[in-house]
């Protein structure tokens, strides 16, 4: 009998600590979500027994090395409750406003709360330093033969590597979370069936639709048909961090973190290829220097907000999605620009962020919605 994979369920939750540091104490605030895919599981970490003299010349034998979690969870960026918990397990540090929503004049969240029952969230790396990510835990049901029999994987000490926030022209927002994990288990139905969650899926209509909103590129908004935010923390591998007496990894360091954009430019003038290419648009040579734009006053080096199809529950607000970066270096990406008949141009422009002037944020991701998050 094959088993359709749509009944399976994914929940997220922030651990106080690592599993097996003395204070831990297990999520009980388990936070669940519907996705488009999911490829996670136990990585097993086999090795063949090494060959010996006078040993046969085909491998003699295999054992388990050690075992922990890996993969990629794909979703549909609904603004309530749990992008945030994913936001905060990938930057580190969150802070909140309540009541009160972004003010477009100063480029920041307001200071005073004028719109009650609305929140803003704001997502930035951790000025304390690169080892403040979070430890996460996820929590996978598995649909078995009959309706009583569910089965589940779960897996805790788990660190968010990188996510991609993928932005079409039209459509709505989607974005693949990538999770390692130190610990996996796989209890039978009867622990399964116990697992609660803090909170109800999220409205559909609170899913940012790419058509609803800017991007801009030192304030000036240019003609982008798709653009994707990569938010990259490198950490150490599994065999790295395997310590004696035990199975699993014993931690994931952040080497180095990052946040990289992609993004396709509809050909309009070639003024912002001219800049590229040349470092400034005033010369018409290529240049060595890369085209680096900062942020002047309010006015953001990438500055992209993208509302929901829906207002805030009991606001005449909508959700929203507010990503800046302070400081970016841009390329022409390989291949460069394609020409074939029928199609128009298209460029495809990607860039880093760099290390800011002092006093600002290396970059920001904000959510104005009704929830609180932790």
């Amino acid at each position: 009998m094959s088993i359709p994979s749509q009944g399976v369920n994914i929940a997220f939750a922030t651990q106080n600590k690592k599993s097996n540091e003395v204070g831990y104490v297990a999520p009980t605030n388990w936070y669940q979500t519907r996705s488009n895919r999911i490829t996670f599981g136990a990585k097993q970490m086999d090795e063949m027994f090494p060959f010996q003299l006078g040993s046969e010349i085909t491998p003699p034998g295999v054992f388990k090395a050690g075992v922990y979690g890996k993969g990629e969870i794909d979703l549909i960026v609904h603004l309530e409750h749990f992008i945030g918990h994913i936001l905060r397990g990938v930057f580190g540090s969150v802070t909140t406003v309540e009541d009160a929503k972004w003010d477009n004049a100063t480029n920041a969240p307001e200071t005073t709360g004028d719109t009650p029952g609305v929140n803003t969230h704001t997502f930035k790396f951790d000025p304390a330093g690169s080892h403040i990510l979070p430890w996460m835990g996820m929590r996978m049901k598995v649909p078995g033969l009959s309706s009583a029999q569910v089965y589940g994987e779960q897996a805790v000490d788990g660190k968010i590597d990188a996510l991609r926030i993928n932005i079409p022209a039209a459509g709505l927002i989607t974005a693949t979370v990538s999770l390692c994990s130190r610990i996996v288990t796989f209890p039978l139905a009867t622990t399964v069936n116990g697992w609660a969650y803090a909170n109800g899926y999220e409205d559909a209509n609170s899913a940012a639709h790419a058509g609803t909103g800017s991007f801009l590129i030192g304030g000036v908004k240019y003609p982008i048909t798709s653009l994707s935010i990569d938010v990259i923390n490198n950490l150490t591998k599994p065999e790295q961090e395997m310590v004696v007496g035990s199975y699993f990894p014993d931690d994931f360091v952040p080497l180095s973190r990052m946040i990289r954009l992609s993004m396709m430019y509809k050909w309009e003038n070639p003024t912002l290829y001219k800049k590229i290419m040349a470092g400034q648009d005033t010369n018409t040579d290529w240049d060595t220097m890369p085209f680096i734009q900062d942020t002047s006053g309010v006015t953001k080096a990438v500055d992209a907000t993208f509302f929901s199809q829906g207002n805030i529950p009991g606001s005449t607000e909508r959700n929203m999605l507010k990503f800046i970066g302070n400081r970016v270096a841009w390329q022409l990406e390989r291949g460069g620009l394609e020409f074939a008949p029928q199609n128009i141009i298209m460029v495809p422009f990607s860039a880093t962020l760099l290390t800011p002037a002092t006093g600002q944020d290396y970059a920001s991701i904000s959510v104005v919605n009704a929830a609180t998050y932790a």
